[in-house]
């Protein structure tokens, strides 16, 4: 009914290190160092991880993967910089560079949090892929891992993926664990609406009446063209 890639891109990243990391006090030294980041020398791994945070949160994404790049330089093996770089390669639309970045992450845990987050963006560039059941796997392999961490954001997308593969019980189940954290979508309701429309069952009607409340104008078509 509508072309939804655009308007699912819209999701803001929010990019966050996994685990805690000390500030190397021989670099990082009082409370302006955030204003001169770029001329700090960096030494460790860590220190170019954290200087790709600090781009990161400035909109600095291709900055923050050539300091990624240099921490993988330093230790290979750097998980932490693995799913930092995947994540931000989302981001960026670079869905196969993401993809290889989160699977060594995948692959070198088992049952942490740190790989729900991987699977996670794994499943976000898979669908975005047009992979959608690769996509439904891997979400709901990290909700099975970690389903208090799972972000609410991803629901959406678990449940188009749903959609999209004509399993429409599990869309409208995941959709409406995405109404619980964001009640006031009326893109939300516009996508369940759609589901239980093909999926043949009631109530559609109602939830475009609701996105239509939220100012949603195709919602309001939805209701000229099927519920008058």
């Amino acid at each position: 009914m509508k072309n939804i890639s655009k308007i699912l891109f819209l999701i803001i990243f929010v990019i966050q290190i996994p685990i805690n990391i000390k500030l190397p006090k021989s670099v990082f030294t009082g409370s302006n160092y955030l204003l001169n980041i770029s001329s700090i020398k960096a030494e460790t791994a860590e220190d170019f991880l954290l200087k790709a945070s600090i781009k990161k949160d400035r909109g600095d994404l291709e900055g923050a993967v050539n300091d990624l790049n240099k921490a993988l330089e330093i230790n290979s093996v750097y998980k932490e910089a693995f799913l930092y770089r995947g994540t931000i390669f989302v981001a960026l639309k670079e869905f196969k560079k993401a993809i290889n970045d989160l699977n060594f992450v995948v692959k070198s845990n088992s049952k942490s949090s740190m790989k729900s987050l991987a699977l996670e963006r794994r499943g976000l560039a898979r669908f975005f892929m047009k992979d959608y059941t690769g996509a439904a796997k891997d979400f709901i392999a990290a909700i099975e891992i970690n389903p208090d961490e799972f972000p609410a954001s991803s629901y959406k997308i678990l449940a188009l993926a749903k959609e999209k593969n004509n399993d429409y019980e599990a869309a409208i189940l995941y959709f409406n664990k995405a109404i619980k954290s964001e009640p006031n979508s009326s893109f939300l309701y516009e996508q369940i609406g759609i589901t239980k429309f093909k999926a043949s069952k009631s109530g559609y009607c109602k939830d475009w009446e609701i996105a239509s409340q939220l100012s949603s104008e195709y919602a309001l078509q939805l209701l000229d063209k099927f519920c008058n």
